[in-house]
């Protein structure tokens, strides 16, 4: 494009003696206008391009930038005006050849620029219109550019999820350790009930009391005994009491390990999981911010003024066109074609942006983490412990007390859970 308006300020030059055909005394400057024009013209291509390569170097990563990225849109709005103001005169100067021809017919075709002189200058104004095309192209890919950022935090925030070891594997292995401790506390309860069963059958025996013979029939079976039970019964009794509450007291060791496990492996997912939403909601905030706050506030004024700029350039070709049309019917302009063009309103929806909707902002469920293992309990422990299966069984509700060497491992249980240090800090 910079060789074509190159190309062309040559021609316009090598025109110059053919722009000024009205008499020295009369004569209208569109030799100078056009030169400017197009100096006008470059400049601001070269600083459309300028805040371009400013843009993709650095807001989308660094906000700070932001005010560069302004200054730089102003310096390329003050070329704009420049170009507009340009325009004007030059559908000044053409509307004023078409009024002379008009108000002074006897003059015949005094005025009447030569035609290859127009076409030059429709060339001129044609590379305009392309370039401002082109420069339309460029705006709507920076929205895209903006959405496409967008859409990153949102494939990020996805992988996040979806990865191995991301936040989904995690709640995963979360909830299977939960499933392996409450299976555990089910299996510790069943032994509970079964301790207390042998154990109340050995507590219920009437143990004392007995004469000697009662006692002595342990080693010598022919020893008569006025009683029933046998002292070998109640030892026996005693045993499997005994050994049931040792095996009742490991499974709940056991199980102790294994909520430990369930509370590490809850903070690590709830650890990630608020580290995935915390990235996300930065990510997501800084480019969207960037979308339509830097962005879409730059484009529509390219925009706005692109159009305006196109307007005046069918306008001035409007003027074109019917000085043309003189050279070729070799008739003098009316009135109505002057007005046709001074009346022109332009259609430019060529230059339309659309400005798409990025993607939305994902709602991150973080409901199963409002609560974590806490010290104090900020509510964890009620949510994942507060139900019967894990503090009833058959010693804490029954309704004769057990004896305290009979009593469950811990009577207190459940309630000293492991402590999610990292989340505790994010909330102090």
């Amino acid at each position: 494009m910079g060789g074509e308006n190159d190309a062309l300020m040559q021609s316009q030059t090598r025109n110059e003696d053919a722009l000024e055909f009205v008499n020295n005394k009369e004569r209208v400057q569109l030799a100078e206008l056009h030169k400017t024009m197009l100096a006008h013209h470059h400049e601001y291509k070269q600083e459309v391009k300028k805040e371009a390569e400013h843009r993709s170097g650095g807001y989308r990563a660094h906000l700070t930038k932001h005010k560069d990225v302004v200054t730089g849109v102003t310096t390329s709005n003050v070329r704009q005006e420049k170009m507009r103001k340009t325009a004007r005169e030059l559908e000044h100067e053409y509307r004023s050849i078409l009024e002379m021809m008009v108000s002074k017919p006897q003059l015949g075709n005094e005025y009447q620029p030569p035609t290859e002189m127009l076409s030059e200058v429709e060339e001129v104004f044609d590379v305009i219109a392309q370039q401002l095309d082109v420069e339309k192209d460029a705006s709507q890919k920076e929205i895209e550019d903006a959405n496409a950022a967008i859409k990153v935090c949102n494939d990020n925030k996805d992988h996040e999820y979806t990865k191995d070891g991301g936040v989904n594997a995690k709640e995963a292995v979360s909830d299977s350790a939960r499933d392996a401790h409450k299976a555990c506390r089910g299996e510790e309860n069943t032994l509970i009930c079964a301790a207390k069963t042998s154990c109340d059958a050995f507590n219920a025996q009437k143990k004392c009391g007995h004469e000697q013979n009662w006692y002595a029939k342990l080693k010598d079976p022919s020893v008569p005994t006025k009683e029933t039970l046998l002292l070998q019964k109640v030892i026996t009794q005693g045993t499997d009491c005994r050994n049931r509450l040792i095996t009742e007291h490991a499974k709940a060791r056991v199980c102790d390990t294994k909520q430990g496990e369930f509370e590490n492996k809850f903070c690590t997912y709830a650890n990630f999981l608020q580290d995935t939403s915390d990235a996300y909601d930065l990510c997501y905030g800084n480019e969207n911010h960037t979308r339509y706050n830097v962005v879409e506030p730059a484009v529509k004024e390219l925009e706005r003024d692109g159009k305006l700029i196109l307007k005046m350039v069918k306008k001035v070709k409007c003027y074109i066109t019917t000085l043309k049309n003189v050279q070729y019917t070799s008739e003098l302009p009316m009135q109505k074609d002057i007005d046709a063009c001074t009346n022109l309103e332009p259609v430019v929806t060529e230059l339309d942006i659309d400005y798409i909707t990025p993607e939305p902002k994902a709602i991150l469920d973080m409901s199963n983490i409002e609560h974590w293992p806490s010290n104090p309990d900020n509510g964890w422990a009620d949510d994942e412990y507060g139900t019967g299966h894990f503090q009833d069984d058959c010693k804490s509700t029954s309704a004769s007390p057990v004896p305290a060497f009979q009593a469950a491992l811990h009577p207190q249980k459940l309630k000293e859970v492991v402590a999610c240090t990292a989340m505790d800090a994010r909330k102090v």
